[in-house]
């Protein structure tokens, strides 16, 4: 035991093999489910079947913007929008994660320093306005498929329901995305 998980040694052929349970394992023989999204094959130190990977990193920024907006009562007034650039598109931020940014960085660092952004492979969804990417294949592990994704140099792999292709655009959970000032590779959020 290991806390409340159970380290269970399996022999396999004539290989060894450990897995991680939450439940006591009986000696004899056991059916084991895989998640081959998280399983790579190797051959001689290369990668023959490549593992899926679990997070999506986007490159950008933040910008302020002062805009003219009317108020309830009719009357024009001024105030500060906080947007989020990532790889070619632009969101608005939301209040909650400016706020922690703008706590732990000042104006000048979080206008002026570049970011990433990462979140979940399960926090992108396919949506009309986004970051622009092109499906390169659709990766199906059996009990869930991922679009494979180019945005410029980099493949991001994507959860979704059904076979995509082409372009899309790709829409991050910003409730859910972390923050790294990328010069110093130190995360903020």
């Amino acid at each position: 035991r290991i806390g409340d998980q159970v380290l269970v040694s399996l022999l396999v052929g004539n290989k060894r093999l450990f897995m991680v349970t939450d439940r006591e394992a009986e000696l004899g023989e056991v059916s084991v489910a895989i998640d081959w999204k998280k399983v790579g094959f190797f051959r001689e130190g290369d990668e023959l079947v490549v593992r899926a990977p679990q997070t999506v990193t986007f490159d950008g920024g933040f910008e302020k913007r002062k805009v003219v907006k009317l108020d309830e009562n009719g009357k024009k007034r001024k105030v500060v929008e906080f947007y989020l650039k990532a790889d070619g598109a632009e969101f608005m931020a939301p209040d909650e994660l400016m706020q922690s940014v703008l706590a732990t960085l000042d104006m000048k660092k979080t206008f002026s320093k570049p970011f990433r952004f990462e979140c979940s492979c399960y926090d992108v969804r396919l949506g009309e306005n986004g970051i622009k990417a092109q499906v390169l294949r659709m990766a199906d592990y059996g009990t869930e498929k991922f679009a494979v994704c180019q945005i410029g140099e980099k493949e991001v792999y994507v959860s979704v329901d059904k076979d995509v292709q082409g372009e899309v655009s790709l829409m991050p959970a910003l409730d859910k995305i972390a923050v790294i000032q990328a010069d110093i590779d130190v995360r903020i959020v």
